[in-house]
């Protein structure tokens, strides 16, 4: 991994640490904690939020975590694959945020 891939991979870590700890906060506080996406004036229910941003936190650190540790790419695309399922549930969380 060349240095520039490196700092970015390390800046979505960062990133992925930040939603996670923001969505574990707004899941204890029971308050929506910081801000993720428009509401269009639309109340947010926090439960669903928190949720949606605990698991694209997930989602993110293991996209990276892998990338980081220098693992197999063969391993690393497995990986990626079952990735896909916390972001699966993160968006449907966040479909359930926004009351209409």
């Amino acid at each position: 991994m060349d240095k520039s891939t490196e700092i970015l991979t390390w800046a979505a870590l960062s990133a992925g640490v930040v939603v996670l700890g923001l969505g574990v906060v707004t899941l204890v506080r029971k308050r929506v904690f910081g801000f993720g996406f428009g509401t269009k004036g639309r109340a947010i229910r926090w439960r669903p939020y928190a949720w949606a941003q605990i698991l694209t936190g997930t989602f993110i650190l293991v996209e990276t975590v892998p990338r980081l540790a220098g693992a197999p790419s063969g391993f690393v695309a497995v990986v990626s694959i079952f990735a896909f399922i916390p972001m699966a549930g993160a968006l449907a969380a966040r479909g359930r945020a926004v009351a209409t």
